[in-house]
C-alpha cells in the first residue's frame, strides 16, 4: 500500500485523478470516505470533474480541492473555478502554462 511505501501513517491529500466510468461514482467516493474515516487519508480532492460531480461527491465526503485543466488558452473549467471560489474549495490548475506558443521563450526580433 502507498502508506508503507511512503512511510507515513496518513496521506494528507488523496486526489482522485480520474473518475472511472466502469465503477459507480458513489463506490469510488465511498471507498475514499472509508479510508478517511479510518485515518488513512486526511483530505479528499478530485480531478477533471464538473460542478455537478463536485456537488454529488460532497454528499458523500468533504472535498477540499479540485484539479482541472485550466490556462490562458483553455478556460473551459471556469464554472468549476467559480464554484470552488464560492464554496472555499482549493482549485489547482493543471497545465497552467499551456503549451506550444505560450510556453516558448520569447526571442527579441532582429531589426
Amino acid at each position: 500500500m502507498s502508506l508503507r511505501r511512503l512511510d507515513v501513517e496518513t496521506i494528507d491529500l488523496y486526489q482522485l485523478h480520474r473518475i472511472d466510468p466502469q465503477v459507480p461514482f458513489e463506490d469510488q467516493l465511498g471507498a475514499l470516505a472509508d479510508m478517511q474515516a479510518a485515518g488513512k487519508i486526511r483530505h479528499i480532492g478530485l480531478s477533471e470533474v464538473g460542478v455537478e460531480q463536485i456537488r454529488a461527491a460532497r454528499e458523500i465526503a468533504p472535498i477540499v480541492s479540485v484539479q482541472n485543466l485550466y490556462n490562458l488558452v483553455n478556460r473551459s473549467a471556469e464554472p468549476v473555478l467559480e464554484y470552488c471560489e464560492r464554496e472555499a474549495i482549493a482549485f489547482i490548475p493543471w497545465f497552467p502554462i499551456a503549451n506550444r506558443e505560450l510556453a516558448k521563450p520569447t526571442v527579441p526580433s532582429a531589426r
